[in-house]
């Protein structure tokens, strides 16, 4: 039956006022969003907003932005605020005070004022609807952060004086924000103003004295507790609401004053921390960003010009603001242009306070919705230039570093070998042994992961017969061999865990070929492995013996030498030639052949190198995979987010599946750093430059293809 807008079907109400229905739909909205834009590389944040703009009463109407919404909005919004304040570094400030409050100052004034002459002379806003927006400008979130602790930069001044001028300039725009909203409708009266001060500084002393002690405490008298610390931080975050909505403030302003008194406690707790993070990203704020696209009205974009040009005009004020900013401290200081470019790519990125300034604007009826929508374009597009700027800026400052070689570790080789198809394994041990250290006892462990099943035992009895049956059949060179069975409830989950208990330093796989529907989704097997490892992973497609190779071209990414995982990678390759007694031509962006010959001397080794020096990586794998039967080819990659990543090496498996069957080929991921993860709005993990360049790429090949199929037409007609 339908009435109206609204239909009626029993359970299913259109828009859904049944609590299961719209709970049920929220928690679909949240997992589409999470694998969907992950899928894509991008943040999820953008995701939830698209699915509150479909969801709510601007799109297909389906649910209602009603109070069950607001209230888990509401506790998102108090949550950003809490790890706002809980998220900066108190300790790194103390070192850099001085400097990070000149920075700090400028941050927040030179924005300020460039935002509130745009707002007053371009888009013709009223005196306070303008210094809302001017200090929403003000204000940046470290979206940029986990890049440069990617790059080894962190210690870098530039950096710690940006951590330290965040705290500055956030503090300074939840204070004016305090005013606005405690004052508005009432701002010529002086007593209001003073009963706001002292109300503001008597909660704050409360909470940033009271808070630490009563935190500890618990922490002290609940020795082994998991849930109630967890229980008792929420309830301090909506306590400290409380007591900021009691003394007329904004209940934001106690969430970040809860998270700064927090800080020191809880930062160093990791348990705590990431129990903290999963239950505040998985379901407050994706409700919060929710919240927020249902009040976004997307026929505004197409109705007229208005809200790109209020886009266009916010996003190029904060832009310029924090530019001349981040220039300024660095003329002051005498910093590197390089390390000015750095201050402003961290310090431009705007999301957490600029969502709850806004947001709390547009509530109150401050500013419309033009200027929430342009404000959302502003938060995409200033995350995207911040990260490019931020990503540039680190790896100019990492090469300019004087190069060293890396350090191989003094722990103990191991090599782990997981086994998916039996019939591979036999090859798969026969290059460990051959990639194996000289003089090394440890053994190979060939390991076979049985899923948790039914049939959990009688698989556990095959997996050890097929493998002790490939073991008898192996010439092993007195190399040991151990193998290993391991229930667990995926493959992924158990290699993951057999590589922690083992300590391997290398992982060597066989190619598993073309991707299934679901893998392409999910992600593969290896894809899964890569991201949550930092070690060395050697995936092969050999169907031959390794000894009868007689070339083996090995083609590198720009900046590999600057991996940790560069010696160890090199020497293993070496290792390998001098055992099948094969030449080798490493194909690299620059000339690397003193490096090279400088390992094989440390391995007491005097291959037949060829340094070959390509202009462009793709042309140099195209020619490389027309290599002769006798030729191994080996294709060195690397991780997201890493200094040798190229964005060609999302499309890397695709590309090899597309090769002859006749090449014989290994792809190889250097050890490298592992990822720093952290909080906020958007989970470090999934703030990333090479994504966004390599959905660049992607597009130019898309506009490469569309020209060609226009240029036939053409040429027909």
């Amino acid at each position: 039956m339908m009435m109206g807008n609204q239909i009626d079907t029993g359970l299913l109400h259109i828009p859904s006022s049944e609590p299961v229905v719209i709970f049920a739909i929220i928690l679909l909205s949240i997992l589409l969003s999470q694998t969907i834009f992950q899928k894509i590389k991008l943040p999820a944040i953008i995701g939830y907003i698209l699915a509150g703009m479909a969801l709510g009463p601007h799109g297909w109407g389906i649910l209602q932005n009603d109070s069950s919404i607001q209230l888990f909005g509401t506790a998102g919004l108090l949550f950003i605020m809490f790890v706002a304040g809980l998220d900066l570094n108190l300790q790194e400030f103390k070192h850099t005070a001085y400097k990070s409050i000149v920075f700090g100052l400028l941050t927040f004034f030179i924005p300020l004022g460039l935002g509130f002459v745009s707002c007053r002379t371009l888009l013709h806003l009223e005196p306070l609807p303008s210094f809302l927006v001017s200090i929403m400008f003000s204000t940046h979130t470290l979206i940029a952060y986990p890049i440069v602790s990617r790059f080894g930069i962190a210690k870098n001044e530039a950096v710690a004086i940006t951590i330290g001028g965040t705290i500055i300039t956030d503090t300074l725009v939840l204070m004016l924000l305090a005013f606005i909203a405690s004052g508005y409708g009432n701002l010529s009266n002086s007593i209001t103003w003073l009963r706001i001060v002292v109300s503001g500084i008597i909660v704050a002393f409360l909470i940033l004295w009271l808070y630490p002690k009563a935190l500890r405490w618990l922490l002290r008298n609940i020795e082994g507790e998991k849930l109630i610390p967890l229980v008792f931080i929420f309830f301090m975050i909506f306590l400290a609401g409380i007591l900021a909505k009691a003394a007329s403030l904004e209940p934001i302003i106690g969430a970040f004053l809860a998270g700064l008194a927090l800080n020191k406690t809880i930062s160093g707790n990791r348990e705590l921390m990431n129990n903290i993070e999963l239950f505040g990203n998985t379901l407050f704020i994706p409700f919060f960003l929710i919240g927020v696209g249902m009040v976004i009205d997307p026929n505004l974009l197409t109705e007229g010009s208005l809200v790109i040009k209020v886009a266009v005009i916010l996003t190029l004020a904060a832009l310029i603001g924090k530019f001349i900013a981040a220039h300024l401290t660095r003329f002051i200081f005498k910093y590197s242009s390089v390390q000015g470019n750095l201050i402003f790519g961290l310090s431009s990125t705007h999301a957490a306070a600029t969502l709850a300034v806004i947001f709390i604007g547009f509530n109150m009826g401050i500013i419309d919705v033009y200027i929430l929508n342009g404000t959302i374009i502003l938060i995409l597009l200033t995350c995207l230039i911040g990260s490019i700027v931020a990503d540039n800026a680190s790896r100019k400052i990492h090469l300019s570093e004087e190069y060293t070689l890396p350090e191989v570790p003094a722990f103990p080789e191991r090599i782990l070998v997981p086994v998916a198809n039996p019939q591979s394994l036999k090859s798969l041990i026969e290059l460990a042994i051959v990639l194996k250290h000289p003089g090394s006892d440890e053994p190979i462990y060939p390991i076979s992961i049985v899923e948790d099943n039914e049939l959990v035992q009688q698989n556990i009895l095959k997996s050890r017969k097929d493998i002790d049956n490939i073991i008898r059949n192996i010439s092993l060179n007195e190399a040991r061999i151990q193998p290993l069975v391991r229930v667990d409830v995926n493959i992924v989950s158990g290699i993951i865990r057999g590589i922690k208990e083992t300590m391997a330093s290398m992982i060597v796989m066989g190619w598993g070929g073309s991707l299934k529907s679901s893998e392409r989704i999910f992600g593969s097997i290896l894809q899964k492995i890569i991201s949550e490892t930092s070690q060395t992973i050697v995936v092969s497609k050999i169907k031959q013996s390794i000894f009868i190779f007689k070339n083996i071209t090995i083609l590198c990414p720009p900046n590999t030498e600057y991996e940790s995982g560069f010696i160890y990678w090199v020497s293993k390759i070496l290792i390998l030639a001098n055992k099948i007694q094969a030449t080798l031509e490493f194909k690299t962006s620059k000339e690397l052949l003193p490096i090279f010959l400088s390992i094989a001397k440390i391995w007491k080794i005097n291959p037949n190198i060829k340094n070959t020096i390509y202009i462009d990586w793709e042309s140099a794998f195209d020619a490389s995979t027309r290599l002769k039967i006798d030729s191994l080819f080996i294709i060195v990659a690397a991780r997201e987010d890493t200094i040798s990543y190229l964005p060609v090496f999302d499309s890397l498996p695709q590309r090899l599946n597309q090769l002859s069957n006749k090449l014989s080929f290994i792809l190889l991921f250097p050890e490298q750093a592992e990822m720093i993860k952290g909080t906020g709005v958007i989970p470090a993990s999934e703030i990333h430059i090479s994504p966004i360049m390599s959905q660049m790429e992607n597009f130019k090949k898309l506009s490469k293809k569309l020209m060609k199929t226009i240029h036939k037409k053409s040429s027909h007609e």
